[in-house]
C-alpha cells in the first residue's frame, strides 16, 4: 500500500493512489470517478486530484459494503459484454461472477447484431484492430454504453473521437476495472 503524506496541508484529503489503494480500483478509475462527481476534491497547485477522505469512507460503506440483496438486486440489471478476440482472464471471470452480472464474451464483431432487449455495456479491446472499426461505425450498437481498454495505441486524433463514443482506459481489463466500471454505473 502507498504511504500518504498526512501532513500536508489538506489532511482531510487523500491522493487518487492512496484511494485506488483502498478501494482496489486502478488509479485512473478513481480520477474518473473524482471527474464524475462521485468524490468531492480539489486540484494540488501540479494538478494532482487529492479525494475527500470522508467520500471514500461513505462509499465504502454506502456502496462497496451494501447489503448483498441490494448489491446484486442492482447489479444483477446490467448487461456486459467483454469484446475481445482473446479469452477471459480467470480473474475478470471471477471479478464478474462475485458482481453478479450478466456477462458473455464475445470474438467475433458479428455477433453483437444478436444483441436484443436491454442496454448492454459493450467492453471493447483496443488491442484488436476491427474493435475500434466496429465502435467508430456506430453500427448496431448506438443503444449501448462503451468501453474501449487498451487504448494506449490510439493517436490523439483516434482518442478524441473515441471519446465522444465511450469511456477509454488505457490499461487491459483487470478486476479492478470491471469492479470500478460496474460500481461507478451502479452510483448513477
Amino acid at each position: 500500500m502507498r504511504k500518504t503524506n498526512s501532513t500536508h496541508q489538506y489532511p482531510q484529503y487523500i491522493s487518487t493512489s492512496a484511494t485506488a489503494d483502498l478501494l482496489g480500483f486502478s488509479t485512473a478509475t478513481v480520477q474518473k470517478m473524482v471527474d464524475s462527481g462521485i468524490f468531492r476534491h480539489y486540484l494540488t497547485s501540479g494538478k494532482h486530484r487529492r479525494v475527500h477522505r470522508e467520500d471514500v469512507i461513505k462509499y465504502c460503506h454506502q456502496v462497496l459494503k451494501k447489503d448483498t440483496e441490494v448489491v446484486q438486486r442492482t447489479f444483477g440489471k446490467m448487461s456486459l459484454v467483454v469484446v475481445s478476440q482473446k479469452s477471459l482472464s480467470d480473474a475478470c471471470s471471477q471479478a464478474l461472477k462475485e458482481l453478479d452480472v450478466d456477462w458473455q464474451c464475445v470474438t467475433n464483431p458479428l455477433d453483437l447484431v444478436e444483441l436484443k432487449g436491454q442496454e448492454h455495456h459493450l467492453f471493447w479491446d483496443g488491442m484488436d484492430s476491427w474493435a475500434s472499426l466496429v465502435l467508430l461505425a456506430e453500427n448496431q450498437t448506438s443503444r449501448h454504453k462503451h468501453v474501449v481498454f487498451n487504448a494506449r495505441s490510439f493517436d490523439a486524433e483516434q482518442k478524441q473521437k473515441l471519446l465522444t463514443l465511450a469511456q477509454i482506459f488505457e490499461q487491459d481489463l483487470s478486476p479492478g476495472l470491471i469492479h470500478g466500471y460496474v460500481l461507478g454505473a451502479a452510483a448513477h
